[in-house]
């Protein structure tokens, strides 16, 4: 789903999701009230870059940059705490891409 989406909804050369549909999604669509990120449709976008993310529970989660072009899975079985898992990519991830 991250890298469909990096990909702006294009998979194999088939354009599975509409790209219209890819840009609205992981836009601003309201600002949460309760966590600190803007929401989309289904996407948290995050102020990392071009970034958006699916947030699971058990802090599973997608993160995708296009500009970036990045996509970083977290598994497991871990806490809710999106804060320290979007601090291993601002921290640790994005500066270690080539500029």
């Amino acid at each position: 789903l991250g890298l469909l989406y990096m990909k702006d909804g294009v998979w194999e050369g088939i354009q599975v999701v509409p790209s219209d549909w890819v840009s609205e999604s992981t836009r601003t669509q309201f600002a949460d009230t309760f966590w600190p990120w803007e929401y989309g449709f289904g996407w948290w976008i995050f102020e990392l870059g071009d970034g958006f993310s699916a947030l699971g529970s058990h802090g599973q989660m997608i993160y995708v940059s296009p500009e970036n072009e990045l996509v970083v899975i977290f598994t497991g079985r871990g806490s809710d705490d999106f804060f320290t898992l979007s601090s291993y990519i601002s921290d640790y991830i994005i500066p270690c891409l080539p500029e």
